[in-house]
């Protein structure tokens, strides 16, 4: 893409390739064989926080902070292959860590290899919070309190967000990412007190952590903020040291959290993805049915197996593969099923163009997370020429 930018011959070329790699919304990146960045559209810029002359100085090893998915059989796959997808942190100007999912790609060229990067933001709350630097909202009724803890954050580098009392704290969380919040306890109307019970009943806590700022000096005030949510507290008059050591480690921590729950993500992900593969591309037919003995799956190797494609068979009733003669035996191995045993046996059935082949079929109960038997599935191999040669040795 940007190799047909710097090798074009003409300028007129030139200029139409720069306005079209300009315009693409995804991040994108090209980087040389030993990893440092050649080039970076617009896109990209506003993602990573960093201007094109600031990234042809760098390297990927700068921006990746760390990827789920990629691991050193991966980069060998990749550098094998040319090709890699699956999700990234990646670090912002601001050290802000930002969840994306990336493809890579290698282009080979006569003379040199570069590799082409796209990156996309993932669009939920986590990704959104750690997208810019930390939000802090500082939360106090008396306006030299707010200003002084205000012009604190702004001097940490991060960006403040006041309220002056409960409420108009609680409408500011309900509408936008806030990544720690400094709360006063002592306030009129809406009190700290009940600024934490709300965000325990919006399920915020402690994900969110509330720093409670309190001239009370009484042990069982600031314990009972604690156990109300608070995470930390601080007293006034504030040290200035104190709350910006604070404030750091916890939005630290909060980053690190989402950077976790993105890695857990990413490792489902991943773990979903291969068993989808097994089950697409195993050479043993794999049928899941529901408790009415409905086909719920049907994978290729079952297609293959009976003729019925999986659209002709998601929704199916068991009986039509099951010849008539069977359906006894069928029913009586499915109020096993529904009681929790499983088993194994070999049975006759019809495919779809009418033949009747011999199957070894294990079959074994599906239960939800709270143990409830919710259908079945059932591993199917064709057993029909092994029945014929012993048929003829017999």
């Amino acid at each position: 893409m940007m190799t047909m930018l710097r090798d074009a011959d003409s300028p007129v070329v030139e200029d139409i390739h720069r306005l079209r790699w300009d315009a693409i919304a995804d991040a994108m990146l090209v980087a040389d064989a030993e990893s440092r960045y050649l080039d970076a559209n617009p896109a990209a810029q506003r993602l990573l926080g960093y201007t094109l002359a600031e990234l042809r100085t760098m390297t990927v090893g700068d921006v990746v902070a760390h990827g789920p998915g990629w691991t050193a059989g991966e980069y060998e796959r990749f550098l094998r292959d040319g090709r890699w997808e699956g999700r990234l942190v990646v670090r912002h100007r601001s050290q802000a860590l930002i969840v994306v999912d990336a493809r890579a790609t290698a282009v080979r060229l006569p003379d040199r290899t570069e590799y082409v990067s796209v990156l996309r933001e993932r669009q939920t709350p986590a990704a959104s919070a750690m997208r810019s630097k930390a939000k802090i909202l500082v939360v106090d009724d008396e306006p030299a309190n707010r200003k002084l803890l205000a012009d604190l954050v702004v001097r940490e580098g991060y960006e403040v967000v006041t309220a002056s009392g409960g409420a108009e704290a609680l409408a500011i969380l309900a509408s936008a990412p806030i990544d720690l919040v400094l709360l006063d306890l002592m306030m009129p109307e809406v009190d700290g007190m009940s600024v934490l019970a709300e965000l325990q009943k919006r399920q915020l806590l402690p994900a969110l952590p509330v720093v409670v700022v309190t001239a009370h000096e009484e042990r069982k005030v600031r314990i009972d903020a604690l156990t109300a949510g608070a995470i930390d507290f601080v007293a006034k008059p504030i040290d200035r040291l104190e709350v910006a050591c604070r404030i750091r480690t916890l939005v630290e921590l909060r980053q690190l959290r989402e950077t976790a729950v993105a890695t857990v993500e990413g490792k489902l992900r991943e773990s979903d993805h291969l068993l989808r593969l097994h089950f697409e591309q195993t050479p043993v037919a794999k049928i899941t049915w529901d408790t009415s003995f409905r086909v719920v799956t049907w994978n290729p190797a079952a297609e293959k197996l009976f003729g019925y494609t999986g659209a002709e068979a998601l929704g199916q009733h068991a009986a039509f593969i099951v010849p008539e003669s069977m359906r006894v035996h069928f029913e009586a191995i499915w109020r096993e099923l529904l009681g929790g045993r499983s088993s194994e046996s070999t049975n006759a059935n019809v495919t779809k163009d009418g033949r009747t082949i011999d199957v070894l079929s294990s079959v074994s109960p599906v239960r939800d997370a709270n143990g409830k038997i919710i259908g079945a599935a059932m591993i199917l191999r064709d057993i029909t020429e092994q029945k014929q040669v012993r048929r003829e040795r017999e």
